[in-house]
This record gives C-alpha cells, structure tokens and sequence, in this order.
C-alpha cells in the first residue's frame, strides 16, 4: 500500500545473513549509530501475491568513519501520517549465522523485506 512507509530506525542496525553488500570497508570497526544511517526502501518487482510483498532495503553509512551492521534491523512500519502501523520482524532461522557487515563511508548494505500490507492495524477497519 502506498501510505505505508518504513521507518528503518536500525538499533544495531542490521541487514539479515543474506546481504548485498556495496563496496564493504575490510578491518573491525564499531556498530553503526542509528542516526549515522540513511534508510531507502523499494519495492521489487514482480514480488507481490499471495496476500504479501517484497521490498529491498538499503541502509547507507552516511557517517565518515566506517561502521558495521549485522543480524535484523529493528524496523517499524508508519502510515503516510505517521501513525504506527503493526510491525512484526521475525528472528533469523536457527543454525543461520548473520554475517558482519563493514561499510565504509558511503557505502551500503541492503536486505530484503517481506510483509502483508493488507493486514487491518489497529483502528483499521478490515
């Protein structure tokens, strides 16, 4: 649905075991703040049906220091209004390791995000 936007507030930030990295910096270096990452979400084509959706998410170091993301993002879905919508982010199956992702300044990770947006939120009438 197009009033539904994500809110990609990335608390470890994070971008499941199976990431597209571009251009990942080599060495250890810290978590990447929150407020050090720029957030886009696209919708991939042809991935609707079934009663669900696909979108990429691309999280980009827009610091200028390298930082690393890895396991889920912590994400919420908001309305074009911003009202919180249901959000439900599901754990990385077990025995899947998430890989530890280094970005160097302005460099990106991106996931890929699966939800229903026809799912009534609260005060929603079905």
């Amino acid at each position: 649905m197009s009033r539904r936007a994500l809110v990609a507030a990335a608390a470890a930030a994070g971008a499941f075991a199976a990431v597209a990295v571009s251009g990942a910096a080599s060495g250890a270096a810290g978590p990447c703040a929150p407020s050090k990452l720029a957030a886009r979400m696209t919708v991939i084509n042809g991935s609707a049906g079934a009663g669900n959706i696909e979108y990429r998410l691309l999280l980009r170091n827009t610091s200028r220091a390298a930082c690393s993301v890895s396991g889920h993002p912590a994400l919420a879905l908001e309305g074009a209004h911003g009202a919180s919508l249901p959000t439900h982010v599901t754990p990385i199956p077990p025995g899947v390791t998430a890989a530890l992702i280094t970005l160097a300044p302005g460099r990106s990770a991106s996931a890929t995000l699966r939800f229903s947006p026809d799912v009534p939120g609260t005060g929603s009438q079905a």
